[in-house]
Parts: C-alpha cells; structure tokens; sequence
C-alpha cells in the first residue's frame, strides 16, 4: 500500500488541512495517493477552472474556496493540479502504475 499523501505532509500543511472540510481532504489524499478522480467541485479547483469552482460548490466547498486554492498551490505535488490536461494526466499516470506487473 503507497504511503498516503497526507501522512507525508509537514506539520504546517498538516494544520492548514484540518482547517478544510474534511471530505475535500480525503478527496485529495485519494487524488495525490491513488490517482483516483475527484468529484466535480474539487476537479474544478486542480484544474484552475474558477467560474466551474464556484458553480460545482456547495455553500461549505465555496466558503472554503480560498483557503483550498492556496494549499493546493502549497502542498500538491508538482504536476498534479493547473490544467484540464495536467489533471488528466495525473490520473493516468496512477492507471498506467496499475497496469504494471509486480
């Protein structure tokens, strides 16, 4: 089992993200960890789709938009989040692990 991302995380993003909603945290760990696609508000926000976001998001998700832009920005790893394409990516790249023999 791959060490999940979270567990991986300084303390200090460990704070920030306890100050999130807990569902979109696990939903990101899942993300980073497994590759596993999020539901249609938190793929917005990794795809830096701000009108998508806002319109996805429920009143709790919307109110703790700015905070999650800026950890994402802070604490995801490189390559996983800015783009359509780089998401997409991102999920690929944990299909393309699975199919691997081992």
């Amino acid at each position: 089992m791959p060490e999940r991302w979270i567990d991986t995380l300084p303390e200090y993003f460990r704070l920030d993200a306890a100050a999130l909603p807990q569902n979109l945290v696990e939903a990101l760990d899942r993300y980073f960890t497994d590759h596993i696609r999020t539901g249609g508000f938190l793929q917005r926000v990794l795809e830096n789709d701000l009108v998508g976001s806002i319109a996805a998001a429920d009143p709790e998700s919307l109110a703790a938009l700015p905070a999650l832009c800026l950890f994402i920005r802070d604490a995801a790893p490189a390559g996983s989040w800015g783009s359509p394409t780089k998401v997409e990516a991102w999920i690929r790249a944990g299909r393309e692990c699975d199919d691997q023999p081992g």
